[in-house]
């Protein structure tokens, strides 16, 4: 899968490696479904605020999809925890 992927391989092997949690079953494939998507999420300047494509958007919350970011942009990783919304 990770062939027609063009993110650094670190990225693909960190998709998978969440993909094993529970939560995030089913994610490489939506990845792969949704490159188009995703390439533009890894090149945003604004990675942290970009939503995931499809279901996933509403499936996760705020902390998931700052893990699935960390995957994807982990220089974006910090900022998402700034602009995030509390959860207190």
């Amino acid at each position: 899968m990770y062939e027609n992927c063009l993110l650094p391989i670190q990225c693909w092997t960190e998709i998978q490696n969440l993909g094993k949690l529970p939560r995030f079953k089913g994610l490489e494939q939506h990845f792969c479904e949704n490159l188009t998507h995703y390439r533009k999420f890894f090149d945003s300047s604004d990675a942290h605020r970009e939503p995931m494509a499809g279901e996933w958007n509403q499936k996760l919350d705020t902390f998931q999809k700052m893990l699935f970011l960390r995957c994807i942009r982990v220089d974006k990783s910090l900022l998402a925890t700034a602009v995030s919304p509390s959860t207190s």
